[in-house]
């Protein structure tokens, strides 16, 4: 077994042990478990990675528990290990590592040490969550969860009232991102019938042997478009895969694309806007 969740498992525990026993143990005690945390997720990353390369199709899978399940609609906690988020667990651990390493002595004498590591170590772990949660939901939790520790980490010196008013609007600002993720995340949902992160995934399991193909084939014409200096047609670009039924609002955004093939081309020309000669 992968043991996948070792990695965001160790900063947790370092946030629940820095937070619980860090003020009554003592600086050394935090110095102690603050990093150690980190660098074990990060030794834990390096061996992940190492057996992403040689698994089949670079791809490693774990499942934790069933979170919701409702009909036909069901979302686990799930990770999984790619290439790319092989990639971003090495960055986060090993960055967040000497994060921490150049914490120790940046923040030596503050009051509150403990709380800061406790912060610093459940900031880890909701990145750590973003990144390897198989779904657009788990990712969510991961999202929101960073929102928070920005939130604590910038209103850190609380007492004082620019750090309280910068942490606001730290607040305030995330709200307006987490409106985005999440209509984004409703959209996809609405649209695939899935929270699936792979496009490979057919949205159901009752959809028809082809929906693999089509979603192939959906997936390349958004890689055409980036390598054709976005010169597809849009109307193709917005065109769902035939294994997914489009949702009611789709049928504006065709109707919006459907005149042309660009939105450019909409635009009258010059010749079109000179007045017509009456010789």
């Amino acid at each position: 077994m992968s043991q996948i969740w070792l990695v965001p498992a160790f900063p947790l525990l370092g946030f629940v042990l820095n937070g619980f026993l860090g003020k009554r143990f003592g600086t050394r005690f935090v110095t102690f478990v603050g990093p150690l945390a980190v660098g074990m997720a990060f030794a834990q990353s390096l061996v992940l990675f190492f057996q992403m390369l040689e698994a089949e199709g670079n791809v490693l899978n774990e499942h934790l528990y069933t979170w919701i399940s409702s009909g036909n609609f069901e979302v686990g906690i799930n990770f999984t290990v790619d290439q790319l988020s092989g990639l971003y667990l090495l960055i986060i651990t090993g960055v967040g590592f000497l994060i921490h390493v150049y914490s120790v002595g940046y923040m030596k004498g503050e009051s509150g040490y403990y709380r800061f590591f406790a912060y610093l170590n459940l900031f880890v772990f909701f990145m750590l969550l973003l990144v390897l949660g198989d779904s657009f939901l788990l990712m969510f939790v991961g999202w929101e969860g960073v929102g928070l520790c920005s939130y604590l980490l910038i209103g850190y010196y609380f007492e004082k009232d620019s750090a309280a008013e910068a942490a606001k609007k730290a607040f305030l600002f995330n709200r307006v991102g987490d409106f985005g993720v999440l209509s984004a995340v409703m959209l996809i949902f609405l649209s695939f019938g899935s929270l699936l992160e792979s496009p490979s995934i057919p949205p159901s399991s009752s959809a028809p042997p082809s929906s693999s193909s089509s979603w192939e084939r959906w997936e390349n014409q958004l890689k055409h478009l980036s390598m054709s200096g976005f010169q597809t047609p849009w109307k193709d670009l917005l065109r769902f895969p035939p294994s997914s039924t489009p949702p009611p609002w789709s049928r504006q955004v065709f109707t919006c694309f459907s005149a042309s093939s660009s939105p450019l081309e909409r635009m009258p020309s010059k010749a079109s806007q000179e007045p017509p000669s009456h010789g």
